[in-house]
């Protein structure tokens, strides 16, 4: 019988790292390219109805989707739960149906606006095919939320930096650690502290043991190793999904890829 860990992220990466920023407001290009000189990835939660002088505009967000992750915030970031049923499915549909034709691909996450939620919304979003979607709840933990449409992040970007050092020294054993940061990038333009940012990537630097991802990325790994069928014996490993898997095998780090494999 073969001894099985499943500690290891894409290309035996030990470490997760993912961002979550809200509103595309005019400041996420600077943090684009700040995420894109440091091959970090982001999850900008969007508001469709939103794009004007304020904001980012319809070509931004079509990079975005190409290098990055767009997912859903309200067509113009309402209380989803202080609306009426019909108003919040509509809201919620409307904003996917705009941000899929912009990027020309499916979305399956987004964030909550204002941080706040009922089980209603829940629930609509789960019916409109939203996969995930994040509160401002945070954990302070490395650990990937178990209510997929109450995902909670590590900290806020405040936070981050002395945060970092405690999760590049993080055990790594039998678990996928993940640090999961999010904010608006206009707080970092209001408060003139862009060099948080610089200060972070210093930090996990000092490793090269991190996977960068979106949500979705995240996601969809997640639910990879969770839909692998294994024999009994754990000889043999069927995997459905489209996605590799990587894992510890008696000790040797394995590739499970999509198919049969054969330990």
């Amino acid at each position: 019988m073969n001894n099985i860990v499943f500690n290891l992220f894409p290309n035996g990466k030990k470490r997760a790292v993912t961002f979550s920023y809200d509103d595309g407001a005019k400041a996420d290009y600077k943090m684009t390219e700040i995420f894109d000189r440091y091959g970090a990835k982001c999850t900008y939660n969007l508001n469709s109805g939103r794009f004007d002088q304020y904001h980012i505009d319809k070509a931004f967000v079509r990079e975005l989707g190409e290098r990055h992750e767009v997912a859903i915030h309200g067509v113009n970031h309402p209380f989803w739960e202080r609306l009426p049923h019909g108003e919040m499915l509509k809201d919620i549909i409307d904003d996917k149906d705009a941000l899929e034709d912009i990027i020309g691909k499916p979305i399956i996450g987004g964030a909550y606006p204002y941080g706040t939620y009922n089980e209603e919304v829940v629930k609509v979003l789960d019916s409109a095919g939203i996969k995930y979607c994040r509160t401002t709840m945070s954990t302070k933990s490395f650990q990937w939320s178990k209510k997929m449409l109450e995902l909670s992040p590590t900290c806020h970007h405040n936070d981050c930096v002395e945060r970092a050092k405690l999760f590049v020294n993080t055990p790594v054993w039998n678990n996928l650690p993940l640090f999961y940061i999010w904010g608006h990038s206009f707080e970092f333009e209001n408060a003139n502290n862009w060099e948080i940012l610089d200060d972070l990537f210093a930090i996990l630097g000092e490793t090269d043991t991190i996977y960068y991802a979106t949500n979705g990325e995240l996601y969809d790994y997640y639910r990879a190793i969770q839909s692998l069928r294994i024999t009994n014996d754990k000889t043999v490993i069927v995997n459905p999904t489209a996605t590799t898997v990587y894992a510890t095998v008696n000790g040797v780090q394995t590739a499970l890829t999509p198919g049969k494999t054969i330990l």
